[in-house]
């Protein structure tokens, strides 16, 4: 019979695993005094008479380190890359999960609704949400096309507070399935807004009214429905839904208060310092934005 104090690594090994709960069933099956202790103290609907292997993987589970989160993976033949694996995922004997990997997701983080398990889903979907800001190119270059004209630390508040509000709105919308575009619309529309905040800095720049806040709480809807694509592929856990959905955003803005405060801060250091070469930078930076965004747009639409 399996040890009962083993503690699997953060990564277990599925193979071994498997040989594990099969030692159990077998140690069950044939009368083993501690195995049918053990199995006893774990709550979950089996069949009369009967411990099949999926029990025992299930009490494998509950004992060593799985009560509140679990990776599975799906590297079963690797050499095909068509295989799928249909995963189901029990909580007390109760189907609370459905799922499929396959080689485009080969991984899949199962959160448990324990106390520790809502501060894992805390931590695993706030660091998401910085890491996608931060290898997110198109977001970072509407925020610092939206900064690039400066302004007072009340103009910048304004402009980071519309996009924090319109990209949280679609964000909750999309990741609810209330609404939620195709992301070969949604994708061409954010390199769009990158190109028109380009555009604006170099046609308009600070010689109009400054309606950066509006374009960056109209743009920012649309940027929330790509945020949310990334968050549905990372696997919402359902029953820490609301959770998993403030801890993204939370990410998000941690993210994205970096790259203010930042970017922000060197603007307006060059400018005091020298406002001549700032106004360059200014116009240089806008054509870079408008250029990338074209890009962008060209490379998704077709």
């Amino acid at each position: 019979m399996p040890d009962r104090h083993f503690e699997l690594p953060a990564h277990p090994d599925l193979e071994y695993y498997r040989k594990q709960a099969k030692h159990l069933q077998h140690a069950y099956e044939t009368g083993d005094a501690a195995a049918q202790a053990w199995v006893a103290e774990v709550p979950g609907d089996r069949a009369a008479g009967r411990f099949l292997l999926s029990d025992a993987q299930f009490v494998l589970a509950q004992e060593h380190g799985f009560r509140t989160w679990a990776e599975f993976r799906a590297d079963i033949f690797p050499y095909d890359p068509n295989h799928q694996t249909f995963l189901n995922v029990y909580e007390s004997g109760v189907l609370v999960r459905q799922e499929v990997l396959n080689a485009t997701r080969p991984a899949l983080l199962v959160y448990a609704g324990t106390r520790q398990g809502l501060w894992a889903v805390f931590l695993a979907f706030t660091a998401s949400g910085i890491h996608h800001i931060a290898i997110g190119p198109d977001h970072i270059l509407f925020i610092v096309g939206l900064l690039l004209l400066g302004g007072s630390v009340r103009r910048l508040l304004a402009i980071v507070t519309a996009f924090t509000l319109g990209h949280s709105v679609t964000l909750a919308l999309a990741t609810l399935q209330i609404v939620a575009p195709p992301a070969r619309l949604v994708e061409p529309a954010i390199a769009l807004s990158i190109v028109y905040v380009g555009a604006d800095n170099l046609l308009v720049g600070s010689r109009g009214r400054d309606v950066r806040p509006w374009v960056a709480l109209f743009f920012g809807l649309v940027h929330g429905f790509g945020f949310a694509s990334v968050l549905r592929e990372t696997g919402l856990p359902p029953r820490a839904l609301g959770l998993s959905l403030f801890s993204f955003n939370l990410g998000v803005e941690i993210g994205q208060a970096a790259i203010v405060v930042t970017v922000a801060s060197a603007l307006k250091l060059l400018r005091s310092h020298n406002a001549l070469l700032a106004a360059r930078v200014a116009t240089a930076g806008s054509v870079v934005v408008l250029l990338a965004g074209a890009f962008w747009f060209v490379e998704r639409v077709w």
